[in-house]
């Protein structure tokens, strides 16, 4: 285990480790599905509770984000947080293990499963990421360095869209089955972890960016200001919230929608597989970084998320237009998650220039925060959409009303999103500025 490196290698074990916390985020977006179909939950109280959840979490991004500023060990700025994914991965499988507890006993243990998943472990692997990149890499690796974060982490989500819906089928109405079904990805997903704490060391501070001993720590009232003040900070918050609802809420209307929409659970993983080819896009991300603009580059990927979700509105039950229009979907968001970590290095190479201080952590706070608000406000809306469509896990076959209200979710809430997100990216003119 090396404790300085050239910023020139470690790419891949970059992306595995990176990898590792984006399959959290994959299995966790089924704790909707889980906590209403075998825990025996209300939709509408399972969205309520992991939105409420969010709150708290907003506040610990940002004191992650504190923390890691001042964090100066031998291993490295953001290297020790790593670590920080074997606890989150335990800690997701006790999510899914709800005990057969009363329901407010149920409502307490996903609270505190939940928070501590996500808004301490999540919290810290995700706001050190983009730290991790800038003191891992020089700056003319970091795109492919986030190119092969993109690839991947498209690759595990597809194996991963494939393989779960079998294990669901297979597993979920057995006693623990769902911690069953947790623990066969947690176990991989801890060792993905390890092989970046290990394999990819940081930069000596004086090879960053030319910014050479600057010592300087803001306290964190000061961090907070200059955050807040950088308006592209805000605008790229905004893209990223609006690119992550889409992608949670169609998430966790994928299983429904095969299951009772389509009625056939075993075609979510042959349109999943599918979908992969479409992937292999995200190969000529470095090569579009050095040719046009990260905001173009959005707009091109919410266009196609709007497409794919236009698409599977008008003929969702024919499964080539399934294949065709959700692997455009997928590249379009896969892509706006590639992109967001260089826009978001932009976004702190405008706050020094503009104000003359740059806080790390802070500034990377904006993925972390983003990706969990934006997970409980899609919980939510889910839930909320499921109430308002009567469903009824009770049922095997359920109402129009909420046939209609689960294709709303997997197509048309994509569609409305990606428009927004067209929109507010063309305000966002970092690249000039800097």
């Amino acid at each position: 285990m090396k404790l300085v490196g050239d910023g020139k290698k470690g790419t891949l074990a970059f992306a595995i480790g990176q990898a590792s916390v984006s399959l959290s985020y994959v299995i966790i977006a089924q704790l909707t599905y889980a906590l209403t179909s075998s825990a025996g939950m209300a939709a509408g109280t399972v969205g309520a509770l992991l939105m409420g959840s969010k709150i708290f979490d907003g506040i610990t991004d940002l004191i992650a984000g504190y923390v890691i500023d001042r964090t100066n060990l031998r291993l490295g700025k953001a290297r020790p947080f790593d670590l920080m994914s074997i606890p989150l991965w335990l800690l997701l499988i006790a999510c899914f293990s709800v005990p057969g507890f009363s329901n407010f006993g149920k409502i307490l243990w996903v609270l505190l499963t939940f928070n501590l998943c996500q808004s301490i472990c999540y919290t810290f692997c995700s706001v050190s990421s983009t730290v991790r990149a800038k003191r891992s890499f020089v700056k003319e690796v970091r795109a492919k360095a986030f190119s092969a974060c993109g690839i991947v982490g498209a690759l595990l989500a597809t194996m991963v869209s494939v393989i779960l819906p079998l294990l669901i089928d297979k597993f979920e109405n057995l006693p623990h089955g769902w911690t069953i079904i947790t623990t066969i990805f947690a176990v991989p997903g801890m060792i993905m972890s390890l092989v970046m704490f290990l394999a990819l060391p940081e930069m000596d501070s004086r090879e960053i960016d030319g910014e050479a001993g600057d010592e300087h720590k803001l306290s964190f009232k000061d961090a907070t200001k200059y955050f807040f003040q950088n308006k592209y900070a805000l605008i790229l918050l905004a893209v990223i919230m609006v690119a992550a609802i889409a992608s949670v809420i169609a998430g966790t209307a994928t299983t429904y929608y095969f299951k009772y929409y389509i009625g056939n659970l075993s075609m979510q993983s042959i349109v999943s597989l599918a979908s992969v080819l479409g992937f292999f896009f995200l190969i000529f991300i470095p090569m579009l970084e050095k040719k046009t603009s990260h905001k173009m580059i959005f707009i091109v990927a919410f266009s196609l998320v709007a497409i794919g979700g236009l698409g599977r509105y008008i003929n969702g039950k024919n499964i080539v237009i399934l294949i065709i229009f959700g692997t455009l979907f997928g590249i379009g968001n896969t892509v706006i998650q590639t992109v967001r970590g260089m826009a978001l290095i932009d976004c702190m190479s405008y706050g020094r220039k503009k104000f003359g201080e740059e806080s790390e952590g802070i500034y990377s706070a904006v993925n972390g925060f983003a990706d969990k608000i934006a997970n409980g406000l899609g919980a939510l809306i889910a839930g909320i959409i499921l109430e308002i469509g009567h469903w009824d896990a009770s049922l095997l076959t359920q109402p129009q009303s909420a046939l209609t209200a689960i294709q709303f979710m997997y197509s048309g809430i994509p569609l409305i999103l990606g428009i927004v997100g067209i929109i507010i990216t063309m305000f966002f003119n970092v690249e000039k500025e800097i």
